[in-house]
Protein backbone atom coordinates (compact mmCIF):
# COMPACT_ATOMS: atom_id res chain seq x y z
CA UNK A 1 0.00 0.00 0.00
CA UNK A 2 2.81 2.27 0.31
CA UNK A 3 2.61 2.77 -3.55
CA UNK A 4 -0.81 3.95 -3.20
CA UNK A 5 0.40 7.88 -2.85
CA UNK A 6 2.76 7.62 -5.96
CA UNK A 7 0.12 6.01 -8.20
CA UNK A 8 -2.80 8.48 -7.72
CA UNK A 9 -1.80 11.29 -9.61
CA UNK A 10 -0.23 8.80 -12.82
CA UNK A 11 -2.33 9.40 -15.81
CA UNK A 12 -3.07 6.54 -17.75
CA UNK A 13 -1.77 6.62 -21.51
CA UNK A 14 -4.09 6.95 -24.16
CA UNK A 15 -5.58 3.61 -25.19
CA UNK A 16 -4.85 2.31 -28.91
CA UNK A 17 -7.70 2.63 -31.84
CA UNK A 18 -9.31 0.44 -32.00
CA UNK A 19 -8.55 -2.01 -35.11
CA UNK A 20 -11.45 -3.15 -37.26
CA UNK A 21 -11.68 -6.79 -38.44
CA UNK A 22 -12.98 -7.54 -41.99
CA UNK A 23 -13.60 -10.82 -44.32
CA UNK A 24 -11.47 -11.81 -46.62
CA UNK A 25 -12.58 -13.02 -49.70
CA UNK A 26 -11.66 -16.77 -50.15
CA UNK A 27 -11.86 -18.07 -53.61
CA UNK A 28 -10.88 -21.69 -52.95
CA UNK A 29 -9.46 -23.50 -49.86
CA UNK A 30 -6.08 -24.40 -48.31
CA UNK A 31 -4.25 -21.91 -45.45
CA UNK A 32 -2.04 -19.24 -45.71
CA UNK A 33 0.43 -20.73 -43.11
CA UNK A 34 3.24 -17.48 -43.27
CA UNK A 35 2.56 -13.47 -43.83
CA UNK A 36 6.18 -11.88 -43.76
CA UNK A 37 6.93 -8.18 -44.05
CA UNK A 38 9.73 -6.12 -45.62
CA UNK A 39 12.17 -4.73 -43.92
CA UNK A 40 13.00 -2.20 -46.51
CA UNK A 41 9.87 -1.25 -47.74
CA UNK A 42 7.06 -0.02 -45.56
CA UNK A 43 3.61 -1.50 -46.06
CA UNK A 44 5.14 -4.32 -48.07
CA UNK A 45 4.32 -7.71 -47.62
CA UNK A 46 4.14 -11.33 -48.50
CA UNK A 47 2.03 -14.44 -48.26
CA UNK A 48 2.60 -17.95 -48.69
CA UNK A 49 0.09 -20.38 -48.93
CA UNK A 50 0.32 -24.74 -48.97
CA UNK A 51 -1.47 -24.55 -52.62
CA UNK A 52 -2.46 -21.44 -53.82
CA UNK A 53 0.98 -19.89 -54.81
CA UNK A 54 2.52 -16.89 -53.41
CA UNK A 55 0.87 -13.28 -52.59
CA UNK A 56 1.97 -9.92 -52.46
CA UNK A 57 0.24 -7.22 -50.41
CA UNK A 58 -0.58 -4.07 -52.57
CA UNK A 59 -1.14 -1.12 -50.22
CA UNK A 60 -2.86 0.95 -52.82
CA UNK A 61 -5.13 -1.31 -54.06
CA UNK A 62 -5.77 -2.80 -50.28
CA UNK A 63 -5.95 -6.41 -51.30
CA UNK A 64 -3.73 -9.32 -52.31
CA UNK A 65 -2.00 -9.81 -55.82
CA UNK A 66 -1.41 -13.25 -57.08
CA UNK A 67 2.86 -13.72 -57.73
CA UNK A 68 2.58 -17.29 -59.30
CA UNK A 69 -0.83 -17.41 -61.52
CA UNK A 70 1.38 -17.87 -64.92
CA UNK A 71 3.44 -20.62 -63.63
CA UNK A 72 2.30 -23.94 -65.71
CA UNK A 73 2.93 -26.55 -63.04
CA UNK A 74 0.27 -26.79 -59.97
CA UNK A 75 2.94 -28.16 -57.96
CA UNK A 76 4.52 -25.16 -57.52
CA UNK A 77 1.72 -23.31 -56.27
CA UNK A 78 2.95 -25.18 -52.37
CA UNK A 79 5.05 -21.91 -50.94
CA UNK A 80 6.90 -23.98 -48.16
CA UNK A 81 9.04 -20.53 -47.25
CA UNK A 82 9.20 -17.08 -48.88
CA UNK A 83 11.34 -13.88 -47.59
CA UNK A 84 11.90 -10.49 -48.99
CA UNK A 85 15.44 -9.60 -49.97
CA UNK A 86 17.05 -7.81 -47.20
CA UNK A 87 18.02 -5.15 -49.36
CA UNK A 88 15.92 -4.46 -53.39
CA UNK A 89 11.86 -4.13 -52.03
CA UNK A 90 11.65 -5.78 -55.45
CA UNK A 91 13.37 -9.23 -55.25
CA UNK A 92 11.66 -11.71 -53.04
CA UNK A 93 12.86 -15.02 -52.64
CA UNK A 94 10.42 -18.26 -52.46
CA UNK A 95 10.98 -22.31 -52.07
CA UNK A 96 8.61 -24.07 -54.00
CA UNK A 97 6.91 -27.25 -54.95
CA UNK A 98 5.25 -29.38 -53.32
CA UNK A 99 4.67 -33.41 -54.20
CA UNK A 100 1.68 -35.17 -55.92
CA UNK A 101 2.43 -38.08 -53.61
CA UNK A 102 3.50 -37.05 -50.51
Amino acid sequence: MAAAPLLAGASLPEPAPAYRWRNVKVGAGGFIPGIVFSRVERDLAYARSDMGGAYRWDSSLSQWVALQDDTPIANDHGVESIAPDPVDPNVVHAAVGVSRHA
